[in-house]
């Protein structure tokens, strides 16, 4: 793998940061052998041992903007992979006790993009909130270079809020601790 990136700040309020690199991961031995009950998912997997090492390109942008109290970021992306591993449903049922449908390691080119945007505001010397959404979308692309199915198991759009408390200073065993909810 390699990755090269650049940053550019023009001034106080504003953080640019661009990365372009490379995907490579070899299947696991999961993906190349398996063929039974997933026992965490309760779903029959099937390996395929002619995977080929999985390839493709990153390319990730990030604006920031910090004013007094503030941050605001966004951060769209995009991986293309010559080769993505999925698990793709067989519409085979297995024969297997509580086995469901069969799903099959597979892989094919795929497009996965999608973006974070993340506002933080410090409340006060104490209290300080953010809230992050992603978005994600991908889709399986066909030989002829067409969009084809979307990519089974992708996590679902994303909110995700948290309030944080911070003692600095104070006698005992709370000195510099840090409460949240989230």
């Amino acid at each position: 793998n390699a990755m090269v990136g650049a940053t550019y700040q023009p001034n106080d309020l504003w953080d640019f940061n661009l990365n372009f690199g490379t995907n490579f991961r070899l299947p696991t031995a999961i993906e190349l052998g398996a063929n039974g009950i997933h026992h965490g998912s309760f779903r029959h997997e099937r390996g395929n041992e002619n995977l080929d090492t999985e390839k493709g390109l990153a390319l990730d942008f990030k604006a920031s903007f910090h004013k007094n109290d503030w941050l605001i970021s966004a951060s769209p992306y995009l991986y293309y992979f010559s080769n993505y591993i999925f698990l793709k449903p067989s519409g085979q049922f297995s024969i297997l006790p509580h086995g469901g449908q069969i799903y099959e390691y597979t892989q094919s080119k795929a497009l996965l993009t999608g973006f974070e945007i993340e506002v933080r505001k410090k409340i006060n010397e104490n209290f300080d909130a953010n809230v992050i959404y992603e978005y994600l979308y991908n889709r399986q692309i066909q030989d002829n270079n067409k969009f084809g199915y979307y990519l089974p198991f992708t996590p679902a759009n994303n909110l995700f809020g948290q309030v944080n408390y911070n003692i600095k200073k104070s006698a005992g065993i709370f000195e510099n601790f840090n409460f949240f909810v989230n």
